[in-house]
């Protein structure tokens, strides 16, 4: 309790001196503890906090909205502000600087509605582009295209965030057993990383780091890559910002080599591993985007719903398909009608012979209709003063079914038979008879 009493009354300028050690000791870079520091002083400014007990989550809070509301930040920005705030209140307690937290019951802003700074995977194509357009370009930023175009290819293919890109040294480098180790003290999840590295890069990296010390700093990179990587999408004719307000900064190469992995078809936990994220639904959700035709080709991928079903299959085996029975019946059977008419030039007064009316019970199944009965003895009439037999009928029908399974579009035929011209049937009839003797060879 007097450990508390004493710390109560001490400045918190000084508690955050203290804080900020802390931060130090457990590894974190320096650019982070920076930016935590001036997040918190920022806070204590505007809140006019001076004291730990100074500290409430109404007067935070109200910070902090109004924040949003003057500089219009966004909420992962307000997250972070916030989060910094909590840090600290939690390291406190943790010290037994203070009894109680006060902030332990804010929130933090759901940034999924608020988005301001979305990013998109760049396409292979556009990477090629990139790549061959900063090769061949002017130094800029104080590297020259071929040290950028390395840059942005290593950025892709490991995944490295620019700060971990920038602090990569050529010892880092082992060439030999394709790999590339990133040291604790630089990596976001404080813990040595070693990432493999491809062949075609390796061999690119062994000109490029060849009669260099082993201390010495491979990109001469600077603060803000992403102003560099812009002008050299400029130059490669690719948008900085999409149609969707969506950004291709540096980070944005980081995305790019979560989406390929994922389009590559790499198991989840293997692109986790590979991109270094705690969480899988980081990788999958955050990280992944989907290249332009993907979702089309998912869609094509799908069975083919039009193919025949096995039942379908084995009725077309044994030539009782209805719809290939009826239309090979009625071809046949107007076949038979055109090389016969001298035959039944004696009955005409009697009822017509019907195609349409075949077709449309093959369409509606096999069972007669009444309508039907005539036409059918017209019919059977003509088989039998004709030359076609119920074998021949039978081989065109097996013929026409062969075709259908090998042409499911001709499925459409069958509906619309009747009403074709009797120069496509003549063309149709032929298909069938040629395919049936083809068959039969």
């Amino acid at each position: 309790m007097d450990s508390q009493r004493a710390a109560g009354g001490k400045v918190l300028s000084e508690h955050l001196k203290d804080f900020e050690m802390s931060l130090l000791a457990k590894g974190n870079t320096k650019k982070q503890i920076q930016m935590t520091i001036s997040r918190i002083q920022r806070v204590f400014k505007g809140c006019t906090f001076v004291l730990w007990n100074d500290i409430t989550a109404n007067q935070v809070e109200r910070f902090l909205v109004d924040l949003r509301q003057r500089e219009n930040i966004s909420a992962a920005t307000y997250n972070y502000y916030l989060k910094s705030m909590i840090h600290f209140c939690r390291w406190m307690i943790e010290n037994k600087r203070g009894s109680d937290n006060p902030l332990q019951y804010l929130k933090v802003l759901n940034t999924r509605t608020d988005r301001r700074h979305d990013r998109r995977a760049l396409e292979p194509d556009e990477i090629r582009r990139l790549l061959e357009a900063t090769a061949s370009a002017e130094t800029r930023f104080g590297m020259d295209g071929y040290q950028r175009a390395l840059l942005y290819r290593l950025a892709i293919e490991t995944g490295l965030r620019a700060g971990e890109l920038k602090s990569l040294t050529v010892s880092a480098f082992d060439l030999d057993g394709h790999t590339i180790t990133l040291e604790a003290a630089y990596s976001k999840h404080r813990r040595q990383d070693k990432l493999p590295l491809r062949s075609d890069t390796v061999n690119k990296l062994r000109g490029f780091l060849s009669g260099k010390m082993p201390t010495v700093k491979v990109f001469r990179m600077p603060d803000k890559a992403c102003k560099m990587i812009q002008a050299d999408l400029k130059e490669a004719g690719i948008a900085y910002v999409d149609d969707g307000g969506r950004y291709a900064d540096f980070h944005s190469l980081r995305h790019t080599c979560g989406s390929l992995l994922a389009v590559a078809g790499v198991h989840p936990k293997t692109a986790q591993t590979l991109m270094r994220h705690s969480d899988i639904n980081l990788t999958m959700s955050r990280y992944t985007h989907l290249f332009a035709g993907q979702e089309s080709q998912a869609v094509e991928s799908l069975p083919d719903l039009s193919l025949p079903s096995e039942q379908a299959q084995e009725q077309t085996k044994t030539g009782t398909d209805n719809d290939a029975v009826y239309m090979a019946r009625s071809m046949a059977l107007s076949g038979a009608k055109q090389g016969n008419d001298a035959h039944y030039g004696a009955q005409r007064n009697r009822a017509p012979y019907n195609e349409n009316a075949v077709f449309e019970r093959g369409r509606r199944g096999s069972n007669p209709q009444p309508s039907d009965r005539q036409s059918d003895a017209e019919i059977s009439q003509r088989i039998v003063t004709s030359t076609l037999t119920e074998t021949n009928e039978n081989d065109m029908a097996h013929s026409m079914a062969l075709l259908l399974q090998k042409h499911p579009d001709l499925a459409q035929v069958v509906e619309h038979w009747p009403n074709l011209p009797e120069h496509i049937k003549a063309a149709i009839k032929a298909l069938v008879k040629t395919n049936f003797q083809g068959d039969t060879q």
